[in-house]
């Protein structure tokens, strides 16, 4: 007696519940058949097609019960996997979102100033979502920390059709990092309205380095801005512990001021100020696993560039603003540093920490739960 062949793998009752509720826009796919597309709209109909009681062919059991879908190490300890093109032709690509809009499209976003659109077949769109090289300040040098950093769609884009970006900008002599909300064209939603721009925040940047440029909403749907302490070694301008958002770009006597004026530092709307003490967070993700929200907003996971001895990975949650920079660097923890990071690693691994996500997705079970991040200089 041979097995029914299905269109869609056999799920256990309680994963398939969890793979409604969070995972059911991706049917379409995994799969073009009508009747199993038509599951996707009512939950007892879905799991009562897929789910299987029996835990040595339903997922994810059967990957456990079988040895499946774990890391495999090579001989040097390193997690073995197997990747996927989905994009090329790009220069110095530096940040790639969705717009959690359903569309299944994503956005990549170059260095120098353009936002391309990927549909969900890998087509890209012909003409740049948002082309902003003339008002980025950008080098021809690969790897600097200038140029357009980062974009954030805002949490209930459907319906405010918005998004927010993160780049540098040149004010007559001065460097500037700018922060600006846009909206997508009314006729072309493969296209922002350049004519849209509005400037939330624009400051001085007295060096070319740790420019930061993370843009990241919270769970309480606040815009956070992860800039980085002003350049060069050492925090020489002191703006690590300088609670004013306008004076962490201190540019010197004689300069004009920021743009708006200095306005205290803080993670939320009515708490306490986050993240202070840090030397270049490039790039930080919303913890949406498990693990119980902080005064209301979820965790946030930080990668925080070292300079002379370690790279480190802090945990920001409201209240612990003591994170080190500049008196200290890695692990030891001490009265004045209330929130020691929660791993750090030395130059011989790696010199400069990019940062990174934790994967919670549904397509490769060996990774679900790890944190899987990059190091500029190792490679």
């Amino acid at each position: 007696m041979s097995s029914p062949v299905r269109a869609l793998p056999g799920l256990c009752p309680a994963y398939c519940a969890a793979f409604w509720l969070r995972c059911r826009s991706v049917l379409s796919l995994l799969t073009e058949d009508p009747a199993s597309l038509a599951l996707e709209s009512e939950h007892a109909r879905f799991c009562g097609t897929l789910g299987l009681g029996d835990p040595s062919y339903c997922y994810p059991a059967v990957v456990g019960s079988a040895g499946l879908g774990q890391g495999q190490e090579g001989a040097r300890g390193c997690l073995q996997l197997c990747l996927r093109e989905v994009a090329n032709g790009l220069r110095n690509p530096v940040a790639m979102v969705h717009a959690g809009d359903g569309s299944h499209r994503f956005f990549v976003a170059e260095q120098r100033g353009c936002v391309w659109v990927f549909q969900a077949n890998g087509s890209r769109a012909a003409r740049p979502f948002l082309d902003l090289r003339a008002a980025v300040l950008a080098s021809p040098w690969a790897g600097d920390d200038w140029g357009f950093l980062s974009l954030a769609f805002h949490p209930r884009f459907h319906a405010t059709r918005t998004f927010d970006v993160y780049y540098s900008a040149r004010a007559g002599p001065h460097e500037t990092v700018r922060v600006s909300q846009f909206r997508v064209s009314p006729h072309d939603p493969n296209a922002a309205d350049p004519r849209s721009e509005r400037i939330l925040l624009e400051v001085l940047e007295p060096a070319s380095n740790h420019n930061g440029g993370q843009l990241l909403f919270g769970a309480d749907e606040l815009l956070y801005i992860f800039p980085g302490d002003g350049g060069r070694a050492g925090d020489p301008f002191g703006n690590a512990q300088n609670k004013c958002c306008g004076s962490t770009w201190s540019p010197g006597p004689g300069a004009p001021p920021p743009h708006p004026a200095p306005q205290p530092l803080r993670g939320a709307a009515r708490g306490p100020s986050r993240g202070l003490r840090l030397r270049g967070a490039e790039r930080v993700v919303l913890l949406r696993g498990r693990g119980r929200p902080v005064s209301g907003a979820r965790r946030i996971l930080c990668g925080d560039v070292g300079q002379n001895k370690c790279e480190e990975l802090g945990v920001l949650t409201p209240g612990a603003a003591g994170y080190g920079r500049r008196a200290k660097e890695g692990l030891p923890a001490d009265p004045e540093r209330r929130r020691p990071p929660i791993f750090a690693y030395s130059h011989q691994l790696g010199r400069s920490v990019t940062g990174g996500y934790v994967y919670r997705g549904c397509h490769s079970p060996n990774l679900r739960g790890r944190y899987i991040f990059g190091d500029f200089m190792s490679g």
